[in-house]
């Protein structure tokens, strides 16, 4: 049986003419064949006609030169075919080592030039007999639909990352190949495969030179395939993972008893629990099928991403500071099994940070782009190569894959006066600050000028909305600013919105099942940091833009509206999103929205109860309401809460405890004191945290009335004390 579908014919420019001969025998032959250069249309999305011709072919040629090896665009096209499990037969055309994952392939030899016409008449036999070779090839892998959707997942996520042209032609660069170099001393020194000891050079009492890796895969080899791969931010350390993952897939179609690649995503491990690593995977989004079995079998190639996105010290236990903290990082790396390749990624100053190393055979580091490398990356592009050659603090900046990529977009569709002025930037930072800037820019004005396309928020609200998501994020991790993921309410119904227009702009992807993953943390930092300036620099518009998504009735909007005109610029820059949580916490208070409990219209006592512990609050209402009539009551668990509507309601007794969340209970007392209007409203601590220091504090800075242990006082003996300050009776 014949091929029935054409044949696609995947080559490196260099061998167009090669191509065409292949082309025009096939045509002898009677096939039907896919060249790029006889398919192609010109004005239309290249990479979805090819993708297409790929996914439909009947089979795919693929001449086999070293320049062929080094393209990642042509070597996808072979992984596709091959993953969709078309028969692809490579035709060398020069003599070359084939990449690992091609090894189990039986490749046609064209090299030699007497002997092309028996190699024409090999690949006719192939060609008619296809069915046999692909039925034997296709012997039954039990992960065949895991690897499917693996390769999928990781095309398209590859595809979000990289950072491409607007134009959709032909001139789109290749990824820039990275170079690594190996980095000694950076894992356990029990399990780190040391260089041989040449004793020429140690009789001679010379240093041996190091040993040079030419690219990721052999290193990776080298160190036995376990692993640590180190990089600065924007080096390229994801995408290596992950073109090696892509490469692992297709190596384990071809061949079952290659390792099972498994991609872990580690900031979704619990550092709190700490599950085995074979219990966290198999619990992973896209996990394949008994994967904790063939984890502790060491059966598995882990592909591990982020060890530094897991943060830096934790508390043990929030509620009790006093015991201690802990890295989640390093408990990660005791985690690590011996059993299974590895490859384990880290920002380098994480690691340093961490102060332990890992059980890896090597450590190698993504070297700063070299000059070749940022030359063959735009060699479209001449005037900006000369521009980069041309200016030292330039091409000292753009030494890594992100910010050469952003800077490629820029300039590609700046005005001449902006281009100018990316030369006057002081610094890397604020280089790449106006290149990301420019990439949000571009990519909502380029896809907001498409015909029939209406984009339900401005690029301000966009960046609102992205900004809090960054920020809540930044703080998981131990950043600048105390959130609480409790804050995303605010945006809940925005947020569905904003994600969906990110994705389209390219400024992100779902990495897990629903889960939207910035395009790389440099981004996400971006994002959250203009948010924190948002902020600090229009605190009280910041606070009426928020008041406006808060569904609250009108007599409660006009009431936090009073306490924003009261607060608003004297929160701290560190307790202001603290602040916020409060008023998002005033949509689960009743309040009568009449205006009643405010201090000039209410014709009763009020007391405010800042209690975590829901259990006092029910209690200390019931009792309230039972034994007193002109008395009323109201019960939060924020400090935040609390402070708004202090400053709202003007309580006649504030009763608070120490330890609540966000804002806490000293903090509380302090803002409530920096206040006039509220320095002599009566304030009794009722708290288990009863040291030496909480009362002095409590007494001397804050002038409490009282301060008790909620653990020791009974409840009758409590009211009696409360009782002076109500001025009222049973």
């Amino acid at each position: 049986m014949t091929v029935q579908n054409h044949i696609f014919i995947s080559y490196k420019s260099e061998q167009l003419q090669f191509a065409t001969v292949v082309r025009d025998k096939l045509h002898e032959w009677g096939y039907e064949t896919w060249l790029d250069v006889d398919r192609l249309r010109p004005g239309a999305y290249w990479a979805n006609d090819i993708d297409r011709a790929l996914k439909t072919c009947g089979a795919c040629l693929g001449i086999l030169t070293s320049q062929a090896l080094k393209s990642r665009n042509v070597t996808n096209e072979w992984d596709m075919a091959i993953m969709k499990e078309k028969l692809f037969i490579p035709l060398m055309f020069e003599r070359t080592e084939p990449h690992y994952k091609y090894l189990d392939i039986q490749y046609i030899d064209f090299s030699t030039v007497g002997d092309k016409a028996r190699a024409f008449n090999q690949l006719k036999t192939r060609l008619d007999t296809y069915e046999a070779e692909v039925g034997d090839k296709l012997s039954e892998d039990p992960y065949r639909d895991y690897l499917l959707q693996l390769y999928d997942r990781i095309n398209r996520f590859l595809s979000a990352k990289l950072i491409t042209s607007l134009r959709d032609d032909e001139n789109r660069p290749e990824p820039v190949p990275l170079t690594v170099e190996r980095v000694e001393g950076a894992v356990d020194m029990m399990f780190e495969k040391r260089q041989v000891i040449d004793p020429l050079f140690a009789i001679g009492g010379i240093d041996q030179p190091l040993k040079k890796f030419e690219d990721f895969a052999e290193a990776f080899k080298y160190y036995e395939e376990r692993v640590l791969l180190l990089g600065q931010p924007g080096a390229g350390k994801t995408i290596t993972l992950l073109q090696y993952a892509r490469d692992a897939v297709v190596k384990r179609k071809q061949n079952v008893l290659a390792p099972l690649p498994i991609l872990g995503i580690i900031p979704t491990w619990d550092a709190d629990k700490q599950p085995s690593i074979s219990k966290w995977l198999s619990t992973s989004f896209g996990a394949p099928a008994n994967s904790e079995e063939v984890v502790n079998n060491g059966q598995a190639l882990l592909l591990l991403d982020g060890l530094d996105e897991l943060g830096s010290e934790r508390l043990n236990n929030p509620e009790k500071p006093e015991e201690g903290t802990y890295d989640p990082r390093l408990r990660f790396l005791q985690q690590i099994p011996d059993n299974n390749f590895i490859l384990l990624t880290c920002r380098v100053q994480d690691y340093d940070d961490i102060g332990s190393e890992a059980r890896l055979r090597g450590a190698i580091e993504l070297k700063p782009l070299s000059e070749k490398q940022i030359n063959a990356y735009l060699k479209g592009q001449p005037k900006l190569i000369a521009l980069i050659e041309s200016d030292f603090r330039l091409r000292e900046w753009l030494d890594t894959p992100l910010l050469l990529s952003f800077f490629a977009f820029a300039y590609e569709n700046m005005p001449d006066r902006e281009k100018e002025q990316l030369l006057e930037l002081p610094n890397q930072k604020t280089l790449r600050d106006k290149l990301i800037e420019h990439y949000v820019s571009e990519r909502y004005r380029h896809e907001s000028n498409k015909p029939n396309v209406s984009f339900e928020l401005s690029l301000e609200e966009l960046y609102e909305n992205l900004g809090i998501k960054a920020a809540i994020e930044v703080q998981s991790r131990g950043g600048y600013l105390s959130l609480n993921t409790k804050l995303s309410r605010i945006y809940e119904h925005r947020l569905p919105q904003a994600i969906n227009m990110a994705l389209r702009l390219n400024f992100g992807v779902i990495a897990n099942e629903s889960d939207f993953e910035f395009i790389h943390l440099l981004v996400r930092d971006y994002f959250a940091e203009i948010f924190v300036e948002t902020v600090v620099a229009g605190r009280t518009k910041f606070l009426e833009y928020i008041l406006k998504d808060l569904p609250l009735e009108v007599g409660a909007a006009d009431l936090v509206r009073q306490s924003i005109q009261f607060w608003g610029s004297n929160i701290k820059r560190e307790h202001l999103i603290d602040y916020v949580l409060g008023l998002v916490d005033l949509k689960d208070i009743a309040l009568d929205t009449s205006g009643k409990l405010q201090a000039e219209t209410r014709d009763s006592k009020l007391i405010l109860h800042i209690e975590d512990e829901m259990d006092w609050l029910e209690i200390m209402r019931d009792e309230i309401q039972l034994r007193y009539d002109k008395v009323s009551y109201i019960g939060v668990e924020s400090g935040a809460a609390g402070l708004v509507l202090a400053s709202m309601l003007k309580p006649d007794l504030i009763i608070s405890d120490i330890n609540h969340p966000g804002l806490d209970g000293m903090t509380t007392i302090d803002y409530l004191r920096s206040s006039s209007e509220m320095q002599n409203i009566p304030i009794l601590m009722l708290t288990a945290w009863c040291t030496t220091e909480n009362m002095r504090k409590a007494f001397m800075d804050f002038q409490v009335v009282d301060f008790l242990d909620k653990g020791r006082i009974e409840l009758e003996a409590f009211l009696k004390l409360i009782e002076p300050y109500l001025e009222t009776t049973t």
